[in-house]
């Protein structure tokens, strides 16, 4: 049902956005705000709910990610996996102790009984200003190395 906002799915992405940006100015309201953010994740469409959190995951402090890591492990299987697992990778550099417990959990009663090609982890996912950087430091890279064969020639 459209409404005079837009669409349903449109109106969800923007209050995803909004909920996250939330996240990321106000620390002190991470706990009202988390689950709406988790539900939200899982309504959406897989490609916007990953374009969404791929924007603005970075930006949220790691700490409000803790209490809800069944949730976000639970996300791997979704359509945003890779960047759960971006954001469960970050925090695992941060918080390893904390990630433990529900990350065994998680491989004993998911990967354990699963098909095989239902156990591979999402494909590794960077934020667009990481890649691009590596990029750019490729092509200086490539660009050093053709200098260097030029000259030696």
């Amino acid at each position: 049902a459209a409404s005079p906002g837009g669409t349903a799915p449109a109106m969800a992405e923007r209050a995803l956005t909004c909920y996250l940006l939330s996240l990321q100015l106000s620390a002190t309201k991470g706990a009202n705000v988390m689950p709406r953010v988790l539900s939200l994740l899982d309504a959406l469409p897989g490609e916007t709910a990953a374009r969404v959190l791929g924007e603005h995951a970075d930006a949220v402090p790691l700490w409000q990610w803790l209490p809800w890591l069944p949730q976000l492990l639970r996300g791997l299987r979704k359509g945003y996996g890779a960047q759960a697992q971006h954001v469960l990778l970050r925090l695992a550099r941060s918080y390893p102790q904390p990630l433990y417990y529900p990350l065994r959990a998680y491989s004993q009663s998911h990967l354990g009984t699963s098909a095989v090609g239902d156990a591979s982890p999402p494909a590794l996912w960077k934020p667009p200003a990481q890649e691009r950087a590596e990029k750019e430091a490729e092509a200086r890279a490539d660009e050093q190395r053709a200098a260097a064969a030029s000259a030696s020639a």
